[in-house]
Formats: structure tokens, sequence, C-alpha cells
């Protein structure tokens, strides 16, 4: 399970941002620090986790994270 790992991202990805009662294409930069809230119980590249990305929450493919995220050290931050 993913929730809790923070990582960086290597490449730019897509995440999903559900704004004014619809879904929406965001592009989440090369560099940027994101947390995982919320994972899949079990290994599904296919499902989409929750992530916190500056302060917000959004979701992205499970194979994103892992294939374009380094890890990062520590526990991260409290949820």
């Amino acid at each position: 399970m993913l929730s809790g790992r923070r990582y960086r991202l290597r490449n730019p990805t897509l995440a999903l941002d559900f704004v004014e009662g619809r879904y929406s294409a965001l592009t989440i930069p090369a560099g940027a620090i994101i947390e995982v809230v919320s994972g899949p119980a079990q290994r599904n590249p296919e499902a989409l986790v929750k992530i916190r990305y500056q302060a917000r929450p959004v979701q992205m493919f499970a194979i994103d994270v892992e294939m374009r995220g380094e890890l990062l050290p520590g526990e991260g931050a409290a949820l």
C-alpha cells in the first residue's frame, strides 16, 4: 500500500482534480513533491490513489506514482 509515502516526481504527470462538480486534468510538474493520502489495498496499477499536491487533494494512477516518482525517505507529513 502506498498510503503515507512521499514522492518526488521525475517527470510531469497527469492527475485528476475535482473542481466545481467536475473532474479536470492537471499536470503536476517534474520535481514536485506529492504525498499519497490513500492508496489501493492491493497492488493494482490501474487503481486511482488520492494524493496531496500543494495542499490540495487530487487523484493519480498508482502506476504513475510508482513509475514516475522517486520515494522520499521518512514517514511523510501527518495526515
